[in-house]
């Protein structure tokens, strides 16, 4: 028989830059993460509302075609509570609208090392 294997753990990643976006996602991808980058609010709200197993979310304050501010962070805790949610932005959180005490902030530019690091205190914070 074989063993039971634990399906990999899913992450949503949101930018503005589609370069960042896919490079955030493709070093999640290297930690064992199956994970899906947008550029926009509707593409991220679509990738979202089919993405059952998501496990993390990872989402640019400011992002493309978002009327009012956090629309997709709302959109994450109205159905989902518990979900990690990691907020990125060049400008210090400070300046941005206000987020969850349980939302990690990010501030651009980051290494790995940052990202890891935020990883696991959203995680925590859950």
């Amino acid at each position: 028989m074989l063993p039971s294997m634990k399906p990999a753990p899913c992450a949503l990643v949101v930018d503005r830059s589609s370069m960042v976006a896919e490079t955030v996602a493709m070093a999640l991808e290297m930690m064992g993460y199956r994970s899906e980058s947008a550029t926009s609010f509707r593409e991220a709200r679509r990738l979202f509302q089919t993405m059952p197993a998501l496990t993390l979310l990872i989402a640019h304050a400011d992002v493309a075609d978002e009327r009012a501010g956090g629309r997709l962070l709302h959109l994450a805790r109205a159905h989902r509570a518990d979900l990690p949610v990691i907020v990125i932005s060049s400008r210090s959180r400070q300046e941005l609208p206000p987020v969850p005490d349980d939302v990690i902030f990010l501030r651009k530019p980051f290494d790995r090392s940052e990202l890891v690091d935020a990883i696991a205190k959203a995680r925590a914070a859950t």
